[in-house]
């Protein structure tokens, strides 16, 4: 069995499970280039990048913002807006 699967198989039953590979890390400052709202009420704050392994995607942060605090849902990369649904709320 080659020594990959092995590590693969050891971290999956464990109860701190570990990631495997590169961690790409990425500092986002600045404004956003476009908020928009999603059909739960959450908003998806979007950002072009670029200076990354990739090609330059955009970053969209989906968040709740409630009583004033904000709390991350998840983040991605995406290659089109098409594909960010909702209804725009804030343009830069």
């Amino acid at each position: 069995m080659p020594a990959s699967r092995r590590a693969i198989l050891r971290a999956m039953p464990s109860a701190n499970p570990t990631l495997l590979g590169p961690v790409l890390g990425i500092e986002v400052k600045g404004p956003t280039e476009l908020i928009t709202q999603g059909k739960r009420m959450e908003l998806k704050a979007i950002k072009r990048v670029t200076g990354i392994h990739l090609a330059p995607k955009y970053l969209v942060v989906v968040y709740r913002d409630e009583s004033g605090r904000k709390a991350i849902i998840t983040a991605y990369f995406t290659s089109s807006l098409k594909k960010v649904k909702g209804d725009v709320v804030w343009k830069a």
